[in-house]
């Protein structure tokens, strides 16, 4: 299924058991520390993850693990949480480029008391320049000024100005800072202003005076301008479709969200509200400055109405993101849960399961086999009649050797080589992923069709990881795609 024709060697390369990475990855908790009270909201969950392979995600949870929210960021990563009053444990969990999970190993038990008149935040950050030191002749462009800022609720922004605080031109980074700029000879003072999460403004008062002399000719304008989000993070997940989109840019720059030119006030700062489309939305927020440079951010944002507990058909679905599209397949009669009563969302789904997912989903023809059309799926399997459905309709073609691989887990190349195959797409000739020398080569087509068709997506870096592993939440979000991707 979803694999190279018969005989192919590379595959078995790929997926053999001498290569396979099956170590998983590490991740910890840095802040809040265990045994804290809180008593303003929102809190900034902060730590680190680790793997000899890369990191693709990391997940937090503050139920028990229920339910899984992912951070911003892979090897240092954070979160943003609005919670209630009451005890929690947060736990973590990260997922490596293998699509390897961790078990989560420890947990930070904290309590949340925010008084019903809570105590304001109105200590303000503070920050300091690094680089240049006092009295610095600057002989070279650009120049990288640096520094640091901190505040006991964390810093939001640090901004820089060279005109006595005229303008404020804002800094790449938080707790450490720099800012590249290209000067015309001539005498500066620098000063900078932070900004806490409680919108707390540093009042200047760290200032660094240099000079700069040059004897070349300013090198073309190469560097991009600043942008930065504040909100909303990356995979955030709403329940009402009308969203704010908080930043700042260069106050010159000309900025667009999802191709809507944005008004920017006198410092470069935007608040646009957009309207969510139900399911995923990707938000593009572009920058350009007079040289033409650009600057892009691009978000992953999900509009899921919730679906009441009575709804519901899973305990385990309650507040995930994924309750709507399994709720709409379970409607459907195309997937059923485990007998202890429970979907299990985040368990790995097998290639037999999912090959059974896409002949439901198509109501493609079921019967009995009169003979094994591969050596490992009997005619007693479980899946028998729904992988040779599948086989019979070309969707999938074993990995050679006459094997099929019921149980294996299925990989994120297999899957979209299965609906590619199963919507008769044609094979795209390149791919927007990164890392396409890394899909096996029957896939690549099927992948750069599938996402242009929007069924799969990537991460934010960029890659795809072929080889990774999907869960039973993400392979339905996925056939539930396919469903309406097939539909006139």
């Amino acid at each position: 299924m979803g694999g190279l024709p018969g005989g192919h060697g590379s595959l078995k390369f790929l997926v053999g058991k001498s290569e396979k990475d099956t170590n998983p990855p590490r991740s910890q908790i840095l802040s809040p520390q265990n045994g804290a009270t809180i008593t303003a909201v929102p809190v900034q969950i902060k730590g680190t993850a680790e793997d000899d392979r890369g990191v693709a995600k990391v997940e937090v949870s503050f139920d028990g693990g229920k339910t899984w929210n992912q951070a911003s960021g892979t090897t240092s990563w954070s979160m943003l949480w609005f919670p209630e009053n009451g005890n929690y444990t947060i736990q973590s969990r990260a997922t490596d480029t293998s699509g390897n999970v961790e078990t989560p190993q420890g947990s930070v038990s904290i309590k949340v008391n925010v008084p019903s008149s809570p105590p304001v935040d109105t200590t303000p950050p503070t920050s300091s320049i690094s680089f240049p030191a006092p009295g610095a002749a600057i002989t070279s462009m650009p120049l990288v000024i640096q520094g640091t800022a901190s505040d006991d609720q964390g810093v939001l922004k640090v901004e820089v100005s060279l005109d006595g605080g005229q303008t404020w031109l804002l800094a790449t980074g938080t707790e450490a800072w720099n800012l590249t700029i290209y000067l015309p000879n001539g005498n500066y003072t620098a000063i900078t202003r932070a900004t806490d999460l409680s919108q707390n403004q540093e009042s200047p008062s760290f200032k660094v005076s240099f000079t700069v002399s040059t004897s070349l000719p300013a090198p073309p304008d190469t560097i991009p301008p600043v942008l930065v989000v504040f909100y909303p993070q990356d995979f955030s997940i709403f329940a009402r479709p009308e969203v704010p989109i908080i930043g700042q840019t260069e106050p010159n720059a000309k900025l667009t969200i999802n191709g809507a030119s944005v008004p920017l006030d006198e410092n470069g700062n935007f608040n646009y509200e957009l309207t969510l489309a139900q399911g995923e939305n990707l938000i593009t927020v572009i920058a350009e400055d007079a040289a033409l440079n650009q600057a892009k951010v691009v978000l992953h944002v999900t509009y899921q109405p919730k679906v009441s507990p009575s709804e519901c058909p899973f305990l385990d679905l309650i507040d995930h993101w994924a309750c709507a599209d399994i709720t709409e397949l379970f409607n459907k009669g195309i997937i059923k849960g485990y007998p202890d009563g429970l979907f299990h969302p985040e368990r790995s789904i097998t290639r037999a399961e999912f090959c059974k997912l896409i002949v439901l989903a198509l109501g493609l023809e079921t019967k009995t086999q009169s003979s094994e059309t591969f050596q490992d799926v009997s005619l007693s399997h479980w899946a028998a009649s729904y992988v040779q459905a599948a086989f019979e309709a070309g969707i999938v073609k074993g990995r050679g050797e006459g094997l099929f691989a019921p149980e294996d887990n299925i990989t994120r190349a297999e899957m979209a080589t299965m609906i590619g195959r199963a919507l008769n797409l044609n094979p795209l000739g390149t791919s927007i992923f990164v890392d396409s020398s890394d899909i096996p080569e029957y896939a690549r087509g099927y992948v750069a069709s599938c996402a242009e068709r929007g069924i799969i997506k990537g991460y934010p870096d960029g890659s795809f990881r072929p080889l990774g592993l999907a869960n039973r939440a993400e392979a339905c979000t996925i056939v539930l795609r396919l469903i309406k991707s097939a539909s006139p």
